[in-house]
């Protein structure tokens, strides 16, 4: 079976629709930090993209309205700027932000029946975390439960 790889970068970008603003209002800064968005993610996924001669799937929408990398029953599904929002605004943020990115990439991966699939999600790591700096320079998240994956990594 040949190997299908799948680039994507979930937190491409700090961008903030316009009905989000407020949200941050005074909080401009949070969103060029490393937890509005990963730097230098999305250029590593391009190169990344371009070797493997593979297509690119991003979200720019800034992770603190809602976090494309969590599944839709993570408590950190919205942030603390999000979380407050109505029931009918999370629902205008997953319609039209959170499941066009995901929706995409589940369906490719899933109709990849002739390929076997390795997911690549680009992301970059604050160099101190919690307090404690980080010694590693690239890191392979995996399932261990996952064979292949284990293996792989």
């Amino acid at each position: 079976m040949k190997l299908r790889p799948v680039v994507t970068c979930e937190h491409a970008g700090n961008t903030v629709p316009l009905d989000y603003a407020h949200l941050f209002h005074g909080r401009e800064d949070v969103l060029q930090s490393h937890l509005g968005w990963d730097p230098g993610a999305v250029e590593v996924a391009s190169v990344l993209s371009n070797v493997l001669s593979t297509p690119l799937f991003i979200c720019e929408t800034t992770r603190l309205l809602v976090e494309p990398n969590r599944s839709l029953h993570s408590g950190s599904l919205f942030s603390e700027y999000s979380q407050g929002l109505t029931d009918t605004e999370k629902a205008h943020l997953l319609q039209n932000y959170y499941h066009p990115h995901r929706t995409t990439v589940e369906q490719l991966i899933r109709n990849s029946t002739e390929h076997q699939v390795l997911h690549l999600s680009i992301h970059t790591f604050t160099p101190v975390w919690e307090g404690l700096e980080r010694i590693v320079d690239l890191g392979l998240l995996f399932d261990p439960q996952r064979k292949n994956e284990r293996r792989f990594c």
